[in-house]
């Protein structure tokens, strides 16, 4: 098992992990809170009264350092005051678009990680992609209902249940499974390889146990410095960026054992549209094939039209010459 996380973290800085950490924290910034709106408006829907959305907020500030809580709070106060049919509306445009964007960037991340590419020369490029997005913001409406449903689940345990501790650790345990299953579907959806269910299931269980930990160590380690003094007034929104940051690193190794837990056992296959970066020869030769053939074909056919016009030229001068 240390061969894994010595290859993973190896992996991990060959891959580049810092900086694809930077880009999907860009997309982030603009994905999340968005996000977050489109949480509280189906709490709106389906917990009916205000009071019920205002500890849906609560609960999903809580995963986030307390500096950057003024951050998260604008967007959380402002959709708890808007109501309406256009808001929601709004507020789905800017989901759709902030997050493809978001899972644009995991997708990458994560086939960079695979090693892996779509061929471009692959046929229905547009439909793949188009089914990806569409897909992609499936799977961000389905996080919205899911943490929509494991509140409620929370505030029902709460009253029915008296014991204080089996109540946090039933808590605990579906929000694990929360993750493992979201994890595993976006694994299962962006990864341009061929896995198995059990691959899959592993894939979301080491990256759910990735994230909490990483979650309570950064949490933790902010609270320890005062950042919201260093940082001034920016300090909420400099917090948040540093939290979305070292957490997609974090993120990203525990992509990368993942893999090297998958390697120990069988060799990654790419899909059908896809190929592997370690093998760009068997890609490069079958192009390579493709346009030597298209250039006989075009010689071909400038030999035929050369051979017609000596052909008329010759009837030509034995027309001339009787």
């Amino acid at each position: 098992m240390k061969s894994v996380f010595t290859k993973a973290f190896q992996d991990w800085s060959k891959h580049d992990a810092r900086y694809l950490a930077g880009a999907v924290t860009y997309f982030a910034v603009l994905a999340i809170p968005a996000l977050i709106l489109s949480i509280l408006h189906l709490g709106k829907i389906f917990l009916m009264r205000s009071g019920n959305s205002d500890a849906l907020f609560s609960k999903i500030t809580e995963v986030f350092p307390a500096d950057s809580a003024e951050f998260i709070g604008q967007f959380g106060e402002q959709s708890l005051e808007i109501t309406g049919i256009w808001s929601g509306f709004l507020t789905l445009v800017l989901l759709a678009w902030s997050g493809s964007k978001l899972v644009d960037g995991l997708e990458k991340s994560v086939n960079n990680i695979f090693e892996v590419e779509m061929k471009p020369t692959v046929k229905g490029k547009w439909k793949i992609t188009l089914l990806r997005t569409i897909m992609s913001f499936a799977l961000l409406l389905l996080l919205g209902f899911m943490v929509v449903a494991l509140f409620v689940f929370n505030a029902l345990a709460d009253q029915w249940l008296e014991v204080k501790w089996f109540v946090v650790l039933l808590q605990s345990v579906a929000s694990v499974l929360l993750m493992v299953v979201l994890f595993g579907l976006l694994l299962k959806w962006l990864a341009y390889v061929k896995l198995k269910w059990s691959e899959v299931f592993m894939g979301g269980l080491v990256l759910a146990i990735v994230s909490y930990l990483g979650t309570l160590g950064i949490n933790w380690i902010f609270g320890q410095f005062s950042l919201a003094s260093d940082f001034a007034i920016g300090a909420s929104i400099v917090i948040f960026l540093l939290w979305i940051n070292y957490m997609a690193m974090i993120l990203f190794f525990g992509l990368e054992v993942w893999r090297q837990l998958i390697l120990r056992n069988r060799k990654v296959k790419a899909m059908d549209f896809a190929y592997l970066k370690s093998k760009p020869h068997m890609f490069v030769q079958v192009n390579g094939f493709a346009k030597l053939m298209g250039v006989m074909a075009t010689l071909k056919t400038e030999f035929k039209i050369a051979k017609w016009y000596l052909k008329r030229k010759r009837a030509k001068a034995e027309k001339k010459s009787e």
